[in-house]
């Protein structure tokens, strides 16, 4: 029997999503998940759903902020 993936019935659209790494002094920021049961307890990096006509690089930031009060900078090495 072939295994189907299922769309929400919550949100059918596809969605992008943008994950920030954020580092000072060679420690990283992660945040744990509270929202659903199944994940509590997990850790994961901040971030969230790119807004329709935004930039990754403004939805990490944006996202970033809501979930940690932090403002940061995007530096690409």
């Amino acid at each position: 029997m072939k295994k189907t993936k299922s769309i929400s019935k919550r949100n059918s659209r596809p969605t992008a999503d943008v994950a920030l790494l954020v580092m000072k002094e060679e420690r990283i920021l992660l945040g744990e998940k509270r929202k659903s049961k199944s994940q509590r307890g997990c850790w994961d990096l901040p971030g969230g759903a790119i807004e329709h006509g935004e930039y990754p690089h403004k939805t990490g930031k944006r996202e970033t902020n809501e979930e940690t009060g932090l403002r940061v900078e995007i530096i690409d090495n």
